[in-house]
């Protein structure tokens, strides 16, 4: 199952989407190809550990610091030129 939430950053509102243990995909709000390649439901849950860590690493981000990206599982969707 995919999970998503909203993140308000300083370019715009983001779209998270993560499975049960990895950050699946991210995106600013009406980009081209905005979550399209999901062909299942993706149900809003902002209770998933992955979603809380993946929040606090774009606070940080968000607020001029550096965190490591390999800090935050992730198993992007897409084909490989997506990835």
């Amino acid at each position: 199952m995919l999970y998503k939430s909203k993140y308000m950053s300083d370019v715009g509102e983001l779209l998270i989407v993560t499975n049960e243990k990895s950050l699946v995909g991210l995106w600013i709000e009406n980009q081209k190809y905005f979550s399209s390649e999901f062909k299942e439901e993706v149900v809003f849950n902002d209770d998933i550990e992955i979603m809380k860590e993946t929040k606090k690493w774009l606070d940080l981000y968000f607020s001029g610091k550096k965190p490591d990206i390999s800090s935050l599982s992730l198993n992007p969707y897409g084909n490989e030129f997506r990835q």
